[in-house]
């Protein structure tokens, strides 16, 4: 959305990235399902003031879709009432979101796959009874 004059200021956009909502900031940043999945990323993110925040996972780290970051203080200033009338500054709340490939390459997909029941037996994880859904499945009749 693109800032407009004379709009409530409380949820106006910088009419790129970030969305402001009082005194906090929201960005979205988008990851691979490999940087999601095995960490080992930074990111440095240019705030509207131009100082650098920068997002990062060490390897090893997953990051789950849909995650939300709060970094204190790389919000919007707001003035403190007070003795010392110093400002504060809101909160980032960053949004992970994570991209999936539209498409495997056959060996891939093999090789995947194999990891993945190797994990998961060796982990003790049974998608069916883990899911919480009901035993045997739901029965639909027409």
């Amino acid at each position: 959305k693109d800032p407009e004059l004379g709009v409530d200021a409380k949820t106006q956009t910088d009419g790129t990235f970030f969305r402001r909502k009082g005194p906090n900031l929201f960005w979205r940043e988008v990851l691979s399902l490999r940087e999601a999945w095995m960490g080992g990323w930074t990111r440095n993110l240019t705030h509207l003031d131009n100082h650098i925040v920068q997002l990062s996972r060490p390897i090893g780290t997953v990051v789950q879709p849909g995650t939300v970051e709060i970094i204190a203080n790389e919000g919007m200033p707001v003035w403190q009432q007070g003795e010392s009338g110093d400002l504060g500054f809101g909160a980032l709340h960053v949004e992970y979101l994570v991209v999936l490939p539209d498409q495997m390459e056959k060996g891939m997909g093999k090789d995947f796959s194999a990891l993945w029941e190797k994990w998961r037996k060796k982990t003790g994880v049974d998608l069916g009874r883990d899911s919480g859904r009901p035993a045997g499945g739901v029965r639909v009749e027409l």
